[in-house]
């Protein structure tokens, strides 16, 4: 830089500023002009006045009376303070501009800000700190008035973005302050970052919780824009924020650390941030929450967990979260977050952070951690996802190095953990089989886990030393198999087995002989290897050619071998599996699950399959049989049958595992040791397989123990049991409907004391396909009819109404929603039957109605209401639609109070046998009110918008014209029995009725989206009810009076074609027409004037013919009615100004019929047509000005007489412009435009409009008014051109006193003001040279009055000259004196000629009888010689002497 560039750098700083000679007034609140006239004491008290009223608002606005406000201040001169009096100013002025920037937008803030840029020219010295306290607000005017005085260094790179705005004086838009954010250098985001931590140190934590929520909304706000475009966040932007956010979220004050941890999401979301990042800032959010915040720090980072790489948690912030998990709430709050937020990632950090620190911490910490871990498997509701998450973390936990025992309150914890999450654990359980089983068997035996709780079979329940010797024995015969098969290969060409198919399979001999024959022998004597060598060569085919007593005694050893303690695993497995592909005859099933009871009765006579006693007889061996025996036996012949898909049912084996069950049910509730419960699984799972695939069988309602199945359900204590029996509920449904659907409460409202109340996704899916297979078996049943379905799913829906608040909060919506959802169309479609759920449960509530103050009945309508609105939401909008149409369709099918003979073509919720007349009342009433609540609900709406054209079309339009059509009926409905009532109170319902009624129109007229509307409304309007036809007006208004506007270009076609059917009912018509058709005609020409003003700036075509319509009714204005007749007077207004000159054509016809109708009495008297009238005039002249001359006198005249009328007078005692604010709005408007018409318009009929209104007074003033406003907006090029017309005009109109003689001299100086004042407008605007002819001219006109010769009319003009100069000494000042001459010189004659004792009676000017004017005239002539003397250069000698007598003599 150079060294002149130096110095003019130096001179351009504030102080330096401060000292220049040709320096303006910057403002806050004026322009520059009043600014400039402004003192320091009047800018002081305007300060000071700011500041009380904050400090009426903010007491801490006190501090500053003693120093920025003190009296003291006005003194203050920044350019010559010191250097420390300076930081001291600026401190305060900070923190002034801090305190303030809540309260920037109100009036007293702009006062105290006047006073500071005015004395310590905070906008030059302290550009930063004003920015920064109207920087929240830069989106509006105000901050645009501040930034347009603010001085901008024009090398400052953090504001150089706002020199343009600046500029321009425009408001800074949120994207501008973005993209400045987004700058290279990241000098404004540091600054806007810095903001907080600056008010903090400035004003206090406390203060600023309090007060200055605008700032941390702004400073959120501007930071989540900066990082809403993730290709636009680069590091260097990143390091600018992560400093202050970890500032942030240290800090104790609430609102900053929210600020900073939805700053923290955004970043989260948008970027992938480093390890380090992501672990310091997860650190600060979870060590320092609190519990005003911990529900967002927990929110903020799920979303980190989610969209970042975190595998673990910090570790000493999660044991202090674990320490503070009860102060808390933790879980509560992880709790209501997994409602909204899938919890996966981050829970699987926290428990493997737990699980670590479990390992490596004190026992304090550990136990610490192990109670937090039990609480969250535990309380929160686990997905199987996210269980199966935890069971693999808890298994690699158990399984690591050094071997660690959990707490017991963590392994009951797992183990409940384990029960509730069978299926996830099952998952889990079989990989970790695979890697490394030992951990599955430490895991199951540290917990607890029977093996029968969780499900697994006794094949999978070998001990792990069995296991360890099983792999030794496979290795030993996998190894001399393998090197036998290679010499074999080698030697005879042999393929190859599959070694991994070797292994499992010892070397043998070959086998030789019957299987069966062989297996019973080897079972006989316990020669196992021989028994497995002959199941291997028994097959389903060789089974099927044996006799049924070979069969019974082959699979009788079988179960035997089984039951023996000393069969080991492999074998079991290996019986299994040949079990299940025998084609075992149904009867001995049946007695293979039948128990022997004492005295030989139950089963026939077989081989005893009681292992170990061989030489016992049949009979003896079966009574000998132990009840564990017998159970195992079940279990192990039920596992078999189970995995044995050729098995049939009959009823005698359905009969017989609904006894197991029974069975299984009552031991478990005495003995818990036992295998009961998983017996009953394998009954119940067997049991729901026969039931849903019976074969050829056909299985009766007899056959199904319903109560079982029920119980089964509500005591079930494992998951899986009560998993089974839903699922044999779900094919129960099929067969017994009747049957299920009288228990079904009893299973949905979730009651019991089993696992039912603590259902899981899973059960719940089950519950859902019971509810499913339940109401589709009703709906779908082809031996029904629709009405006989209907009655059924009305039942159906009256239990779960009636049982609505048994069912739990939590699974309520759930159930109900898939009620509706069984009954779905086939074709996917919509659920024709939610109305007729939302009908019974207002049905059950009406029931259940009591008028009396304290029944609890009241407090449920709202429950009741907001429920069914619920349900509603989770289906679509023509659901929803159709919902309420059906509704509506059932209310007007009930009709009046009085039942119908014939049946009513429809279902029937509400059961009027059954109900008295007035629960019938009140049914409809609340029915109908929940219609109208639906219609405006936000669901529905929404639902509505994100609908595009062709769904809507394609799905909605049927739907709400059918809509519309029954909501019209029902109110004529209610309107007719209203009508024909004679009891009061029936009256009174019916019109309520009605009202609630036109409610539900009304809610429908807005809701319907635009397309659905213009096709209704066309539809509509071709009808030939006249009813019809004005509600699809009043709907057609209700789009058209939307702000903003629905409709655009692509409408037109359709609205074109409405137009021209409302254009057709403007017609004349006859006095005999109904009252009905008349108000049809009155909507149409509004809707019409509606169009215009929405549609005419698209397509003038669509309303052209309305316009030359409402000519025609306007021109036979007499036959209309009043209100008809303003509607289409309002309707041509609009259309006028919409047309524009495409209506001059129509202009001969309308402007006379519009004067005649504004002549007419009956107008006069009647406000609203008045109003219409002079609306219609308004617009017409506003468009058509140029075209009016013939009407402009008429005009004119109206406008004056009119305006005289409605204006506030000296004596009036009420408030006019209140009354008839409307009338003179119109008025008003009306003479401006006619004020700013062209001469060549204008001064002709102003001529004629003076002289129609002769001595009319008031009148005659506001015409004068009117013309003096023209003098001055006239163009100065017309003024120059019709100077000679508007000065004769002048002289022609100031001659009223002669007209006027009969009024008063105050009066007729009222009138005169106006007229004069007009004169002096002419004189501003002429040049000297112009204008000193035209006042020689009005002095010669007013000497004449001075004459002997002179009359009446001519001397009144001395008078009015004098009063016309006083004015425009008045305005002109001393340029007056320039033209004063002859007029002074006037002074004397004027002093004589009014002094009695000087002049003689012939020769005064107004006679003896003029002394009012006398005295007036002396005033004026006085004034005017006081005006002109004080300038000394005009009163010369001459001037001086020729005054002195006359003044002396008077």
């Amino acid at each position: 830089m150079t060294s002149l560039s130096e110095q003019l750098q130096r001179l351009a700083i504030p102080a330096a500023a401060q000292l220049t000679a040709d320096r303006r007034r910057a403002s806050f609140l004026f322009d520059a002009k009043q600014a400039a006239g402004l003192d320091r004491e009047t800018v002081f008290k305007i300060g000071q006045q700011g500041l009380s009223a904050l400090k009426e608002i903010d007491a801490a606005f006190g501090e500053f009376d003693s120093n920025l406000f003190a009296e003291s201040s006005q003194n203050v001169d920044r350019s010559i303070l010191s250097k420390d009096a300076n930081a001291k100013l600026n401190a305060n002025i900070e923190k002034f501009l801090l305190r303030i920037t809540p309260y920037f937008l109100l009036s007293p803030a702009h006062k105290a800000i006047e006073w500071l840029v005015y004395r310590f020219n905070v906008h030059e010295f302290n550009v930063d700190a004003v920015l920064a306290a109207g920087l929240p607000y830069h989106d509006t005017n105000t901050f645009a008035r501040l930034l347009s005085i603010v001085e901008l260094a024009p090398n400052d790179r953090q504001w150089a973005w706002l020199q343009s705005f600046k500029k321009s004086e425009a408001p800074v838009t949120r994207r501008a302050l973005i993209n400045a954010c987004q700058s290279s250098n990241h000098a404004l985001v540091s600054f806007v970052c810095e903001q907080i931590p600056r008010a903090i140190a400035t004003l206090g934590e406390d203060e600023l919780a309090t007060k200055a929520q605008v700032l941390f909304t702004f400073v959120t706000s501007t930071l989540i824009g900066v990082l809403e475009d993730g290709s636009l966040v680069t590091d260097k932007l990143i390091s600018k924020i992560v400093p202050y956010l970890a500032i942030a979220l240290r800090s104790k004050l609430k609102p900053y650390r929210l600020c900073s941890l939805m700053v923290t999401c955004q970043l989260g979301v948008v970027v992938t941030l480093s390890d380090t990042v992501v672990q310091s800032l997860l650190k600060l959010i979870l060590l320092k929450g609190n519990v005003a915040t911990i529900e967002a720090s927990l929110a903020a980072c799920v979303v980190l967990c989610q969209r970042q790489t975190v595998s673990r948690l910090p570790r000493k912030a999660i044991l202090k979260l674990a320490r503070k998990a009860a102060d808390l709430s933790l879980i509560t709050h992880l709790t209501s977050l997994s409602e909204t937020f899938d919890l996966d990632r981050f829970l699987k950090a926290l428990w493997t952070t737990l699980l670590d620190q479990s390992i490596i911490v004190d026992d304090d910490a550990r136990q610490v951690c192990a109670d937090l871990i039990a609480s969250t498997i535990t309380e929160l509701k686990l997905t199987p996802d996210e269980a199966a998450t935890f069971f693999r973390l808890f298994m690699e936990a158990q399984g690591g190095s050094p071997k660690v025992d959990f707490p017991s309150n963590l392994k009951t914890a797992v183990r409940a953990a384990c029960l509730r999450h069978a299926a996830s654990f099952d998952v889990v359980r079989k990989e970790w089989i695979v890697q490394d089983a030992g951990v599955v068997e430490a895991v199951i035996t540290s917990c607890s886990i029977a093996p029968h709780e969780i499900g697994i079979t006794s094949a999978e329940t070998e001990t792990n030393a069995e296991r360890k010797k099983r792999r030794r024995r496979n290795s030993s015969m996998r190894q001399s198999e393998s090197e036998n098969n290679i010499e074999s290969s080698a030697a005879n060409k042999v393929k190859l087995l599959d070694p991994y198919k070797v292994m499992e399979m010892p070397a043998k001999p070959v086998f030789h002989g019957d299987p069966f024959a062989v297996f019973h022998k080897a079972v006989t004597t316990g020669d196992i290897e021989k028994a497995t060598s002959a199941l291997e060569h028994v097959t389903a085919a060789s089974y099927s050619k044996k006799a049924p007593e070979t069969q019974e005694e082959f699979v009788t050893d079988a179960i035997k071998l089984c039951l023996k303690k000393s069969t080991s695993a492999p074998v079991m497995s290996s019986i299994r599996s040949v079990l299940s592909e025998l084609p075992i005859a149904n009867d001995f099933i049946c007695d293979l699950l039948t128990k022997k009871e004492a005295g030989g009765s139950g089963r026939k006579k077989r081989k005893s399959i009681v292992p170990n006693s061989p030489a016992k007889s049949h009979d003896d061996a079966d009574e000998d049989e132990t009840d564990a025996e017998y159970w195992a036996r079940l279990s192990l012949v039920l596992e078999a049958v189970h995995a044995n898909k050729s098995i049939t049912a009959s009823t005698r084996l359905i009969s017989i595992l609904f006894t197991i069950v029974n069975d299984a049910l009552i031991l478990e509730e005495t003995d818990a040791s036992g295998n009961y419960d998983y017996v009953a699984q394998l009954a119940l799972s067997l049991l729901a397989r026969l039931v849903t695939n019976p074969g050829k069988v056909r299985i009766a309602k007899k056959d199904l123990n319903i109560d079982l199945i029920v119980k089964c359900i509500r005591t079930a204590r494992n998951q899986r049991t009560l998993q089974e029996a839903l699922r044999l509920l779900t094919g129960a449904t099929k067969i017994a409907q009747e049957a299920v659907l009288a228990h079904v409460m009893s299973v949905f409202t979730f009651m019991g004391s089993g696992m039912f109340r603590k259902d899981d996704a899973f059960t719940f899916a089950i519950v859902h396909e019971t509810l499913d297979a339940l109401l589709s078996a009703l709906v779908t049943s082809p031996y029904a009819s629709p009405a006989s379905q209907g009655a059924k799913l009305i039942e159906v829906y009256r239990v779960f109404a009636a049982s609505l608040q048994d069912i739990p909060d939590h699974r309520r919506l759930s159930v109900m929603t898939r009620v509706v959802g069984a009954s779905q169309q086939k074709d996917g479609g919509t659920h024709p039957h939610l109305w007729l759920l939302i009908a019974v449960l207002l049905e059950y509530y009406c029931a259940n109605w009591q008028r009396a103050e304290n029944d609890k009945s009241k407090s449920l309508i709202q429950p009741t209401e907001e429920f069914a609105f619920s349900v509603c939401a989770q289906f679509s909008a023509v659901d929803q639609l159709i919902c309420a149409q059906e509704l509506l369709r059932y209310i007007l099918a009930l009709g009046s109070d009085e039942a119908k003979d014939e049946p009513l073509d429809t279902l029937q919720p509400f059961d009027r046998s059954t109900h008295s007349v007035k629960k019938l009342r009140h049914f409809r009433f609340v029915v109908l009110g929940w219609v109208s609540s639906l219609l405006s609900q936000t669901d529905l709406i929404e639902k509505l918008a994100a609908m595009n054209t062709q769904e809507l079309s394609a799905s909605v339009n049927g739907v709400g014209q059918d809509l519309f059509s029954v909501a019209m009926q029902i109110e004529q409905m209610f309107a007719n029995l209203a009508d024909s009532q004679k009891a009061d109170a029936d009256k009174k319902y019916w019109r309520a009725m009605a009202m609630r009624s036109d409610a539900v129109l009304k809610k429908l007229r807005s809701l319907l989206p635009v397309e659905i509307s213009l096709h209704l409304i066309a539809g509509l309007l071709k009808s030939e009810k006249v009813k019809v036809m004005q509600s699809a007006v009043e709907l057609l208004n209700t789009k058209l009076l939307q702000q903003p506007t629905p409709f655009t270009r692509a409408h037109i076609p359709l609205l074109a074609e409405v137009a021209k059917i409302l254009t057709r009912s403007l017609v004349v018509g006859t006095p005999n027409d109904p009252e009905e058709l008349v108000a049809l005609r009155q909507i149409a020409a509004y809707s019409l004037k509606l169009f215009a003003r929405v549609i005419g700036k698209y397509d003038q075509a669509c309303v052209s013919g309305a316009f030359d319509k409402c000519v025609t009714m306007i021109h036979a204005w007499k036959k209309l009615n009043h209100l008809l007749l303003g509607s289409v007077l309002l309707c041509a207004a609009e259309l006028t100004t919409c047309l524009e000159t495409k209506a001059v054509v129509k202009v001969p016809v309308l402007m006379p019929s519009i004067l005649a109708i504004l002549d007419d009495d009956r107008t006069r008297q009647n406000e609203l047509l008045l109003v219409s009238a002079l609306t219609c005039m308004q617009r017409v002249l506003e468009k058509l000005s140029d075209f009016l001359t013939p009407y402009m006198k008429q005009i004119l005249v109206v406008v004056c007489r009119f305006s005289v009328k409605y204006s506030a007078g000296d004596d009036d005692t009420i408030d006019r412009a209140s009354q008839y604010g409307a009338i003179i709005h119109r008025l008003t408007q009306m003479s401006k435009r006619l004020a700013a018409i062209d001469d060549r318009v204008l001064l002709g009929p102003l001529r004629e409009a003076h002289d129609a209104l002769g001595n009319e007074a008031k009148p005659l003033a506001k015409l004068f008014a009117l013309f003096a406003a023209h003098v001055e907006a006239v163009e100065q090029k017309q003024l120059n051109e019709h100077l000679p017309i508007m000065t004769k005009l002048f002289f022609d109109m100031i001659k009223l006193r002669s007209r006027l003689g009969n009024e008063s001299l105050a009066t007729v100086n009222a009138v005169e003001d106006p007229l004069l004042e007009a004169f002096v407008k002419l004189a501003f605007r002429l040049s000297e040279n112009v204008f000193r002819p035209l006042m020689f001219e009005l002095a010669e006109w007013t000497e004449r009055g001075l004459t002997d010769d002179a009359d009446n009319e001519e001397r009144d003009r001395v008078l009015v000259g004098f009063r016309l100069c006083n004015k425009l000494a008045d305005d002109l000042g001393p340029l007056f004196t320039l033209f004063a001459g002859q007029f002074f010189a006037m002074i004397p004659e004027v002093l004589l000629r009014c002094n009695p004792s000087k002049s003689e009676k012939s020769r005064r000017l107004y006679g003896a009888k003029g002394e009012d004017k006398h005295d007036y005239l002396i005033g004026e002539a006085f004034d005017l010689a006081k005006k002109c003397t004080l300038h000394r250069r005009f009163l010369t000698k001459e001037r001086f002497d020729s005054l002195v007598q006359p003044i002396a003599d008077e």
